[in-house]
């Protein structure tokens, strides 16, 4: 680390990160806010090993989409960034835990005979993406495999939350046949 690089205020060390690429920029950050970013994971998760691991993917998506904090908002903070990344993630996370907890309840209701191996499922759940046109499979991917809010969607595709929030109910629909 650098002489002096925790003395720095987050404004600094963001824009030497971005300058030089120099992870050491972005560790004294790290080092600042893991502790507090890791609390938010632990609980809204519940889970030790799952908020670390949230924690760090909280860290990886900050470090690979730096460019998308704006500091020149005099109102954004890093810290606050931080912990929007991270509730997404919580929340994706729990998303998935209560699908997987809703289709086990589906197949212990209507029994053996209606259920699909885990290996079956993930076919079946590409096979019906590709069926989707674009617009819906972005929006759904984003939404359930990266972790975006609506918002953060809607920018990324140039329409209201409205519209995402439209995408991701025909999405779902359709994919909600494979699992009843």
């Amino acid at each position: 680390m650098y002489v002096g690089a925790d003395d720095l205020d987050d404004r600094t060390l963001i824009e030497r990160f971005k300058k030089t690429r120099d992870p050491v920029w972005f560790e004294s950050l790290f080092m600042r806010y893991a502790r507090d970013v890791y609390a938010l994971c632990r609980k809204l998760i519940g889970d030790q090993a799952l908020a670390e691991d949230l924690t760090q993917e909280t860290f990886m998506r900050a470090y690979t989409r730096i460019e998308q904090f704006n500091e020149r908002n005099p109102d954004s903070r890093f810290k606050a960034w931080l912990c929007v990344i991270a509730r997404n993630l919580c929340f994706r996370e729990y998303r998935r835990i209560k699908v997987r907890e809703d289709y086990e309840k589906t197949v212990r209701q209507q029994g053996p005979h209606h259920s699909h191996n885990p290996q079956q499922l993930i076919v079946l759940l590409e096979s019906e993406l590709r069926k989707l046109d674009e617009e819906h499979q972005r929006a759904w991917l984003m939404f359930h495999v990266e972790g975006y809010s609506y918002a953060e969607i809607a920018r990324a595709l140039g329409c209201t939350t409205r519209r995402v929030e439209s995408l991701l109910n025909t999405a779902r629909e359709r994919l909600e046949k494979l699992v009843i």
